[in-house]
C-alpha cells in the first residue's frame, strides 16, 4: 500500500526509514488519562525528553512508542516514574497509520517505533481499552 503521507517538518531526511512500513495490529500506548488526546502521541523530541543522545538517533527520537504487548507498556511505566503518562491505551493499528518499525534491541523486543504523518489523527487508533492509572 503506497500512501500519501505528510511528514512532519522537524523530520530528519530519510525519516521514516525506507525499512518501516505499516503493521496492522493490536499495540499499546502509555497515555495520561481516560480521555486519550493528540498529545499523548506525541514523540520524546516533541515531549522534550533527552535519553540518552548518543544511543538514539534523531529519527526515533521522532517516532511515537508503542508496544506489541500490554506487559512491554507495563514495564516502561515501572522503569520510568517520572513518566508523564500513567495509564496504558490499547491502539488498533490499520494499514493507514503511517509507518513502523520494531526495536532492534534484544531488551526491547516488543517495543516499535511508529512515525505518524500529520494527516493522521492517531487518536482514531485508540478505541481499546484504558488501564490504568498506574
Amino acid at each position: 500500500m503506497n500512501l500519501d503521507y505528510s511528514w512532519p517538518e522537524h523530520y530528519p531526511e530519510d525519516c521514516p526509514p525506507e525499512t518501516a512500513d505499516s503493521k496492522p495490529g493490536t499495540y499499546y500506548r502509555c497515555v495520561s488519562g481516560n480521555d486519550v488526546m493528540r498529545e499523548d502521541f506525541k514523540s520524546t523530541y516533541e515531549m522534550n525528553l533527552k535519553p540518552d543522545m548518543e544511543k538514539t538517533s534523531p529519527c526515533k527520537r521522532r517516532s511515537t512508542s508503542i508496544w506489541s504487548t500490554f506487559k512491554g507498556a507495563r514495564k516502561i511505566l515501572d522503569l520510568w516514574p517520572q513518566f508523564p503518562s500513567r495509564c496504558i491505551a490499547e491502539v488498533h493499528l490499520d494499514g493507514e497509520c503511517g509507518k513502523l518499525k520494531r526495536s532492534k534491541s534484544k531488551e526491547r523486543r516488543e517495543h516499535y517505533h511508529w512515525w505518524i504523518p500529520t494527516n493522521i489523527d492517531p487518536c482514531r487508533f485508540a478505541t481499546g481499552e484504558i488501564s490504568g492509572p498506574y
